[in-house]
């Protein structure tokens, strides 16, 4: 993806030095045309709306139901009803209140997953684009190591071994979810390392890490946001394959991928034991990715045709 946010060139000795606000007032017109084109984007609109009310639905509604989660005074597999919308699972749980709670820590280990995957991938792949030689060969290397590992074999031993509480399926997979973002934003950083206003800083004495915060990091805005965004469903749905085999959250914590693992074999017998984990899972990943979709087009900067 191309520059996403013009950095200015400092100013040579000399010469006038420009209003103290002018660079915000224009960050801020760019941030208007970026939200301006998402906006456009129906579809991304949609899915964030759908994803928003999915997640305060989630959060709220537990508060206000009458059942928790790990109660288990209902009958065995009871049919849907006005009292269980949902039914009951094989040891008598509301299956509503375990979808709200799976939800929850889906949605919960997916964010903490993308922020980990795309804080070490940054900090890495800009690293590695901007210093460049044998710290780069070294870093990219690395990455190539990681990706030839079973990653998903890996997460499911780490969290068998160490416990498959919530937080640690999260911790474990977002230290094998970075290499790609660090591909991308390694690759970016080699261009703008090129670019005349880092090449001023250079001159100036900046050190690299003022030059990576103050000059690549602002250009690398949009595909940081964009590949955020789609981490976090790429996130939903490896936990859901790892909880699904038996490698992921373990009760007394809770997941979709889990409730789908507790109920697949009530497929045919009861199918909405099935499906609801399975097409809230469906929701999220699909939401997210017409999301991801929209902020890219948003920051995309080919696309300058922007409504009055």
């Amino acid at each position: 993806m191309a520059e996403t946010t013009s950095t200015p060139t400092p100013a040579t000795p000399g010469s006038p030095t420009p209003p103290a606000g002018e660079f915000g007032t224009a960050a801020r017109k760019q941030w208007q045309i970026i939200l301006r084109r998402f906006m456009q984007h129906k579809l991304a609109v949609i899915s964030l709306i759908v994803l928003v009310l999915l997640v305060l639905f989630a959060i709220i509604a537990p508060m206000f139901w009458q059942y928790s989660y790990t109660y288990t005074g209902g009958g065995r597999f009871e049919d849907p009803s006005p009292d269980h919308p949902l039914g009951t699972d094989q040891i008598g749980r509301d299956m509503f209140a375990v979808l709200l709670r799976g939800t929850q820590f889906s949605l919960l280990i997916a964010m903490v997953v993308a922020l980990m995957a795309t804080a070490i991938g940054v900090l890495l792949g800009a690293t590695a684009g901007l210093l460049g030689g044998f710290v780069d060969s070294l870093v990219m290397r690395f990455v190539d190591l990681m990706l030839i590992i079973p990653q998903i074999a890996l997460v499911g031993i780490a969290a068998a071994i160490f416990g498959g509480s919530w937080y640690l399926v999260a911790i474990a997979l977002g230290l094998f979810s970075w290499m790609s973002v660090a591909r991308i934003n390694r690759g970016q950083t080699l261009s703008l390392a090129q670019r005349e206003f880092v090449e001023a800083a250079r001159a100036m004495g900046a050190s690299n890490t003022r030059i990576i915060i103050k000059h690549i990091l602002p250009n690398l805005t949009g595909i940081i946001t964009v590949n955020a965004t789609l981490a976090v469903a790429t996130a939903v749905l490896a936990e859901a394959a790892l909880s699904f085999i038996g490698l992921g959250v373990q009760i007394p914590d809770t997941s979709l991928g889990l409730v789908i693992n507790a109920n697949y074999n009530q497929f045919l017998t009861r199918p909405w034991l099935f499906w609801a984990p399975f097409l809230a899972i469906l929701l999220i990943s699909l939401t997210i990715n017409f999301i991801g979709d929209g902020i890219r087009d948003a920051f995309d900067p080919r696309q300058t045709k922007v409504r009055a």
